[in-house]
């Protein structure tokens, strides 16, 4: 039960964390703020674009997340995992903290598990969710560094 737990509420774990982290430095915290933001639209985005169902639950005959349709309908990318992989990948670059990291990469894992023991997605959705969160977090944490690098330069 505990890990079912963890599965379901890792990305607010990591989120919370991550605002806990970044509250002392309110530029990178702003940042943190549009680029989950933006994480959340592209994952949207995808969902509405792919419609790819999730895997049937032999466990409910009429199983559905949300109404047919919302996004949260479609399994196409995994919204837990990709914002998991988003908070701590973001986290490891503008915050580094081999501690915080494995922290997260546990939660990562337990989330990913969870999410395809319980037929919520199928590796495939897990996957390209992952790889998603990843990259946005990386391009965005090195935009950001390039960004604060150059307004730090200009005003010296």
């Amino acid at each position: 039960m505990l890990v079912r737990n963890i599965g379901v509420y890792g990305p607010f774990v990591l989120f919370v964390m991550a605002i806990s982290q970044l509250y002392s430095r309110p530029k990178y915290l702003f940042w943190f703020c549009v680029l989950i933001s933006l994480n959340e639209m592209i994952n949207r985005v995808l969902k509405l674009t792919l419609r790819e169902p999730r895997p049937k639950r032999i466990t409910d005959h009429d199983w559905q997340v949300g109404q047919q349709g919302s996004p949260s309908s479609y399994g196409m990318p995994s919204w837990h995992i990709q914002h998991a992989m988003f908070i701590t990948i973001y986290m490891l670059f503008v915050q580094p903290s081999w501690v915080s990291f494995c922290i997260s990469m546990v939660i990562v894992v337990i989330v990913f598990y969870e999410r395809y023991a319980d037929k919520y997605h199928t590796i495939r959705q897990l996957l390209v969710g992952a790889v998603i969160g990843s990259a946005i977090a990386y391009i965005g944490a090195i935009g950001v560094s390039k960004y604060m690098e150059y307004r730090s330069s200009i005003v010296a």
